[in-house]
Protein backbone atom coordinates (compact mmCIF):
# COMPACT_ATOMS: atom_id res chain seq x y z
CA UNK A 1 0.00 0.00 0.00
CA UNK A 2 1.72 3.19 -1.23
CA UNK A 3 1.25 6.57 0.45
CA UNK A 4 0.91 9.24 -2.24
CA UNK A 5 0.05 12.07 0.18
CA UNK A 6 3.09 11.29 2.33
CA UNK A 7 5.47 11.89 -0.60
CA UNK A 8 5.19 15.64 -0.14
CA UNK A 9 5.21 16.54 -3.83
CA UNK A 10 2.96 16.17 -6.85
CA UNK A 11 3.65 13.29 -9.26
CA UNK A 12 1.41 13.97 -12.24
CA UNK A 13 1.50 10.48 -13.75
CA UNK A 14 0.41 8.90 -10.46
CA UNK A 15 -2.17 11.43 -9.40
CA UNK A 16 -4.86 10.09 -11.72
CA UNK A 17 -4.55 6.61 -10.17
CA UNK A 18 -4.96 7.73 -6.58
CA UNK A 19 -7.44 5.47 -4.79
CA UNK A 20 -6.93 2.65 -7.30
CA UNK A 21 -5.35 -0.79 -6.98
CA UNK A 22 -3.67 -3.18 -9.38
CA UNK A 23 -0.66 -5.37 -10.05
CA UNK A 24 3.01 -4.63 -10.72
CA UNK A 25 5.52 -7.05 -12.19
CA UNK A 26 9.31 -6.85 -12.08
CA UNK A 27 11.54 -8.87 -14.41
CA UNK A 28 15.20 -8.98 -15.44
CA UNK A 29 15.99 -8.77 -19.16
CA UNK A 30 19.43 -10.09 -20.18
CA UNK A 31 20.50 -9.19 -23.73
CA UNK A 32 23.58 -10.74 -25.35
CA UNK A 33 24.86 -8.97 -28.43
CA UNK A 34 28.01 -6.86 -28.85
CA UNK A 35 28.14 -6.99 -25.07
CA UNK A 36 25.93 -8.48 -22.38
CA UNK A 37 23.48 -5.97 -20.94
CA UNK A 38 20.84 -6.30 -18.25
CA UNK A 39 17.70 -4.25 -17.76
CA UNK A 40 15.20 -4.15 -14.91
CA UNK A 41 11.70 -4.26 -16.40
CA UNK A 42 8.70 -2.89 -14.55
CA UNK A 43 5.15 -3.15 -15.84
CA UNK A 44 1.78 -2.72 -14.21
CA UNK A 45 -1.96 -2.85 -14.68
CA UNK A 46 -4.75 -1.25 -12.72
CA UNK A 47 -7.88 -3.11 -11.73
CA UNK A 48 -9.68 -0.78 -14.14
CA UNK A 49 -7.70 -2.46 -16.94
CA UNK A 50 -5.23 0.34 -17.72
CA UNK A 51 -1.72 -0.78 -18.70
CA UNK A 52 0.98 1.09 -16.76
CA UNK A 53 4.45 1.46 -18.25
CA UNK A 54 7.87 1.22 -16.63
CA UNK A 55 8.09 4.94 -15.92
CA UNK A 56 4.77 4.88 -14.03
CA UNK A 57 5.91 1.85 -12.00
CA UNK A 58 9.27 3.44 -11.10
CA UNK A 59 7.50 6.53 -9.82
CA UNK A 60 5.13 4.40 -7.77
CA UNK A 61 8.07 2.60 -6.15
CA UNK A 62 9.54 5.92 -5.04
CA UNK A 63 6.70 6.29 -2.56
CA UNK A 64 6.85 4.90 0.94
CA UNK A 65 4.60 1.93 1.49
CA UNK A 66 3.54 -0.75 3.92
CA UNK A 67 2.95 -4.46 3.52
CA UNK A 68 -0.81 -4.90 3.60
CA UNK A 69 -0.70 -8.70 3.70
CA UNK A 70 -1.25 -11.47 1.15
CA UNK A 71 -2.21 -10.30 -2.31
CA UNK A 72 -4.34 -13.27 -3.28
CA UNK A 73 -4.38 -14.74 -6.77
CA UNK A 74 -1.66 -13.23 -8.93
CA UNK A 75 -2.17 -11.90 -12.42
CA UNK A 76 0.12 -12.52 -15.39
CA UNK A 77 0.98 -9.22 -17.05
CA UNK A 78 2.45 -10.82 -20.16
CA UNK A 79 1.47 -8.07 -22.61
CA UNK A 80 2.88 -5.34 -20.38
CA UNK A 81 6.18 -7.16 -19.79
CA UNK A 82 6.57 -7.93 -23.50
CA UNK A 83 6.02 -4.26 -24.28
CA UNK A 84 8.89 -3.34 -21.93
CA UNK A 85 11.06 -6.09 -23.46
CA UNK A 86 10.42 -4.70 -26.94
CA UNK A 87 11.24 -1.15 -25.90
CA UNK A 88 14.61 -2.21 -24.47
CA UNK A 89 15.44 -4.46 -27.43
CA UNK A 90 14.65 -1.59 -29.79
CA UNK A 91 17.16 0.54 -27.86
CA UNK A 92 19.81 -2.19 -28.16
CA UNK A 93 19.07 -2.45 -31.89
CA UNK A 94 19.61 1.28 -32.36
CA UNK A 95 22.96 1.14 -30.53
CA UNK A 96 24.01 -1.92 -32.54
CA UNK A 97 23.15 -0.05 -35.73
CA UNK A 98 25.42 2.81 -34.72
CA UNK A 99 28.19 0.37 -33.83
CA UNK A 100 27.82 -1.38 -37.20
CA UNK A 101 27.95 1.94 -39.09
CA UNK A 102 31.12 2.94 -37.23
CA UNK A 103 32.83 -0.40 -37.95
CA UNK A 104 31.86 -0.33 -41.65
CA UNK A 105 33.17 3.24 -41.89
CA UNK A 106 36.53 2.07 -40.48
CA UNK A 107 36.61 -0.81 -42.97
CA UNK A 108 35.87 1.55 -45.86
CA UNK A 109 38.68 3.89 -44.83
CA UNK A 110 41.06 0.93 -44.51
CA UNK A 111 40.22 -0.49 -47.97
CA UNK A 112 40.31 2.97 -49.57
CA UNK A 113 43.75 3.66 -48.09
CA UNK A 114 45.14 0.39 -49.46
CA UNK A 115 43.66 0.95 -52.92
CA UNK A 116 44.83 4.57 -53.04
CA UNK A 117 48.35 3.46 -52.12
CA UNK A 118 48.47 1.03 -55.04
CA UNK A 119 46.99 3.58 -57.44
CA UNK A 120 49.59 6.13 -56.30
CA UNK A 121 52.39 3.68 -57.15
CA UNK A 122 50.93 3.23 -60.65
CA UNK A 123 50.78 6.98 -61.17
CA UNK A 124 54.42 7.30 -60.08
CA UNK A 125 55.41 4.66 -62.62
CA UNK A 126 53.44 6.44 -65.36
CA UNK A 127 55.34 9.65 -64.57
CA UNK A 128 58.66 7.80 -64.61
CA UNK A 129 57.82 6.29 -68.05
CA UNK A 130 56.92 9.71 -69.44
CA UNK A 131 60.15 11.12 -68.06
CA UNK A 132 62.09 8.24 -69.66
CA UNK A 133 60.48 8.93 -73.03
CA UNK A 134 61.45 12.58 -72.79
CA UNK A 135 65.03 11.61 -71.96
CA UNK A 136 65.11 9.21 -74.93
CA UNK A 137 63.81 11.95 -77.22
CA UNK A 138 66.46 14.48 -76.18
CA UNK A 139 69.33 11.98 -76.03
CA UNK A 140 71.97 12.64 -78.68
CA UNK A 141 73.85 9.37 -78.86
CA UNK A 142 72.29 6.09 -79.92
CA UNK A 143 73.69 4.42 -76.78
CA UNK A 144 71.86 6.91 -74.56
CA UNK A 145 68.66 6.42 -76.53
CA UNK A 146 68.92 2.62 -76.20
CA UNK A 147 69.63 2.89 -72.47
CA UNK A 148 66.57 5.13 -72.04
CA UNK A 149 64.41 2.68 -74.01
CA UNK A 150 65.62 -0.26 -71.90
CA UNK A 151 64.70 1.68 -68.75
CA UNK A 152 61.29 2.52 -70.24
CA UNK A 153 60.72 -1.17 -71.00
CA UNK A 154 61.63 -2.15 -67.45
CA UNK A 155 59.30 0.50 -66.04
CA UNK A 156 56.45 -0.61 -68.33
CA UNK A 157 56.88 -4.22 -67.23
CA UNK A 158 56.90 -3.10 -63.62
CA UNK A 159 53.77 -1.00 -64.26
CA UNK A 160 52.00 -3.97 -65.87
CA UNK A 161 52.85 -6.18 -62.90
CA UNK A 162 51.72 -3.45 -60.52
CA UNK A 163 48.44 -3.08 -62.45
CA UNK A 164 47.80 -6.81 -62.12
CA UNK A 165 48.72 -6.57 -58.46
CA UNK A 166 46.23 -3.73 -58.07
CA UNK A 167 43.34 -5.79 -59.47
CA UNK A 168 44.33 -8.80 -57.35
CA UNK A 169 44.77 -6.62 -54.27
CA UNK A 170 41.38 -4.97 -54.82
CA UNK A 171 39.76 -8.40 -55.03
CA UNK A 172 41.61 -9.49 -51.86
CA UNK A 173 40.57 -6.32 -50.04
CA UNK A 174 36.95 -6.82 -51.07
CA UNK A 175 37.01 -10.41 -49.81
CA UNK A 176 38.57 -9.32 -46.50
CA UNK A 177 36.01 -6.54 -46.17
CA UNK A 178 33.15 -8.98 -46.78
CA UNK A 179 34.62 -11.41 -44.21
CA UNK A 180 35.01 -8.62 -41.64
CA UNK A 181 31.44 -7.44 -42.18
CA UNK A 182 30.19 -11.02 -41.81
CA UNK A 183 32.13 -11.19 -38.53
CA UNK A 184 30.49 -7.98 -37.30
CA UNK A 185 27.05 -9.29 -38.29
CA UNK A 186 27.70 -12.48 -36.32
CA UNK A 187 28.86 -10.40 -33.35
CA UNK A 188 25.67 -8.34 -33.54
CA UNK A 189 23.37 -11.38 -33.41
CA UNK A 190 21.09 -10.70 -30.44
CA UNK A 191 19.73 -13.24 -27.99
CA UNK A 192 17.83 -12.46 -24.82
CA UNK A 193 16.08 -14.02 -21.86
CA UNK A 194 13.55 -12.73 -19.37
CA UNK A 195 13.64 -13.78 -15.71
CA UNK A 196 10.62 -12.97 -13.55
CA UNK A 197 11.73 -11.48 -10.22
CA UNK A 198 8.61 -10.57 -8.29
CA UNK A 199 5.02 -9.38 -8.47
CA UNK A 200 3.17 -7.17 -6.03
CA UNK A 201 -0.41 -6.13 -5.50
CA UNK A 202 -0.50 -2.36 -5.09
CA UNK A 203 -2.93 0.20 -3.76
CA UNK A 204 -2.26 3.93 -4.12
CA UNK A 205 -3.87 5.91 -1.34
Amino acid sequence: MFDYDGYGASIAVLEGNKGQSGWLNCALLTVRSVAEEQFILLAGRSDAGASLDGDWCRRLLRLSGIDAGEAGTQQVLEDEIQREVRLNLDGVEVRNGRYFDAEVCKLDRWSDDLKLGLERELKDLDLAIKDGRRQSAVAVSLADKLAAQREIKNLEQKRNRKRRDLYEEQDRIDVQRADLIAGIEKQLATTFEVQRLFQIRWTLR
